[in-house]
């Protein structure tokens, strides 16, 4: 009987094996838009059977590709291939065309079957490429100057946060544009932030990769808020509430969201102040700021709108 059993099991694992196939492995990457050469892995990607050919589209099956190393495992997986078979078939994948502002094309491979195996190759490799490369690019050329103008022999403000007097040289930088330029560099330093920690989010919490791409998309996010907390000092005052409170000009996020939570509680005191305002673009620029804690677009359009409020109006 013990016999029987074992012989039934290895007949079963053979029949399995055949019937499961092999991983089919699929190395997932995207490039550096600064540095020629330089390859970052890619997680997160995701993959979809487009055309199974006279098989099921349930035959294959794709993880996404892994955090840390980007790679995706395909396996064919069906119940109804036959092992003695030499027919073939041919399936189409199809890989995201585009995820956290990168593009790949061509985005479609094809995996052979014949009977129940996977025909070689059976390793594929994809590089995705920055879609706005030329936009990454003059984002860091432009906050390349706020550095230089800062000092300290640097084109990196990531060395700008480790001191209170190196925070007062580039926040001396930061206050001394207009308003427009502001808010580019703000987009600017926002475009840079989301980029490096979608880099960072590719690596293992632990890998040196994130810790460093981390690193640098916080730098950019200070430089954010930093901007973001001097374009509300200037719209309302040093000192706008009642209780004599101050707006916080510092690159920490949190005293960001400190600040624009007093507006909004504050937002009729603020709109009955101002005399020479434009009270529709006031409330819709308080309201606008206060729908996220996050910097974003909506977050520009919001200190836009306050900063056009507070401009007299004329007849």
């Amino acid at each position: 009987m013990t016999l029987k059993l074992s012989s039934f099991l290895l007949l079963l694992a053979i029949f399995s094996d055949e019937v499961l196939g092999k991983d089919i492995i699929v190395y997932v990457k995207k490039e550096d838009p600064f540095v020629d050469g330089l390859i970052h892995v890619a997680s997160g990607v995701s993959f979809t059977v487009i055309d199974p050919g006279f098989g099921e589209l349930s035959d294959i099956k794709c993880t996404k590709s892994a955090q840390g190393t980007g790679v995706a495992k395909c396996r064919f997986r069906s119940a109804n291939c036959n092992r003695n078979s030499s027919d073939e078939n041919t399936y189409e994948i199809q890989l995201q065309s585009s995820f956290s502002g990168f593009m790949l094309n061509p985005n479609v491979f094809s995996i052979m079957v014949k009977g129940c195996s996977v025909v070689p190759p059976d390793e594929f490799t994809f590089v995705y490429k920055p879609k706005n490369k030329d936009i990454y690019i003059k984002s860091r050329d432009s906050l390349a100057q706020v550095a230089r103008l800062a000092g300290g022999g640097t084109e990196s403000i990531s060395s700008f946060w480790s001191s209170q007097s190196s925070i007062d040289s580039i926040k001396a930088v930061a206050s001394s544009y207009d308003s427009t330029t502001a808010r580019r560099n703000l987009i600017d330093s926002n475009n840079l932030a989301v980029f490096y920690a979608g880099v960072a989010n590719s690596y293992e919490s632990e890998s040196e990769e994130y810790k460093k791409y981390q690193s640098l998309a916080k730098s950019y996010e200070k430089y954010s808020v930093l901007t973001a907390n001097l374009e509300l000092a200037k719209t309302f005052g040093e000192n706008p509430f009642k209780n004599q409170e101050s707006i916080k000009v510092t690159p920490n996020l949190s005293d960001y969201i400190d600040n624009i939570t007093k507006l909004k509680k504050s937002k009729d005191q603020l709109i009955s102040d101002c005399l020479n305002c434009s009270t529709d673009k006031l409330e819709k620029g308080i309201e606008l700021i206060s729908e996220s804690t996050a910097l974003n677009s909506v977050s520009v359009s919001a200190l836009k709108e306050l900063a056009n409020a507070k401009e007299k109006i004329t007849e």
